[in-house]
């Protein structure tokens, strides 16, 4: 979990809901005046990335390498390297 308060960011690195869904019950029972909302984008993360992919050119600060890892969104657990 990262907090930047400044930006108003809550960042989770969680692929399962479940887990983010009792982080942020957490945050907002225990912190008086939290309250999170979902980042809202015009264009998802999967179709942004396979757009990288199928183009070869990422956005400048982001670049296409040779590794990759993969997790199971689900609860096996799965990773893929």
């Amino acid at each position: 979990m990262w907090i930047d308060p400044q930006a108003k960011f809550l960042v989770l690195d969680t692929g399962a809901q479940g887990k983010a869904d009792e982080v942020v019950t957490l945050l907002v029972e225990g912190l008086k005046g939290f309250g999170v909302s979902l980042l809202d984008t015009q264009t998802s993360a999967q179709a942004a990335m396979g757009h990288w992919l199928l183009t070869q050119k990422a956005p400048v600060g982001f670049s296409i390498d040779r590794e990759c890892e993969l997790k199971a969104a689900d609860e096996s657990k799965s990773v893929v390297r």
